[in-house]
């Protein structure tokens, strides 16, 4: 087998994504509308690895990750959500 290019690989785990789909072209889902109302009436009782997370959300984390990954890293959906002060 030949020698990866690279130090470090980062696999990204979320939960429900959510955001703007309009924007890229892809369709609506009923699913995940629902999922992502229902969410936010009950989420308090969701750990953070099971609630929906904004894709940018998740862009964030993996742009901050990855140049400095070594070996392999999984970032689960809670360890990628925004730090709230």
């Amino acid at each position: 087998m030949a020698k990866m290019p690279f130090e470090g690989m980062v696999f990204a785990r979320p939960s429900l994504l959510v955001g703007d789909r309009e924007v890229l072209g892809q369709p609506t889902r009923q699913g995940e509308v629902l999922g992502s109302a229902l969410s936010k009436v009950v989420g308090f009782l969701i750990p953070a690895n099971y609630k929906p997370i904004d894709a940018s959300a998740v862009a964030s984390a993996l742009l901050s990750a990855v140049p400095s990954a070594k070996g392999k890293t999984v970032l689960l959906s809670g360890a990628m959500r925004p730090e709230v002060p």
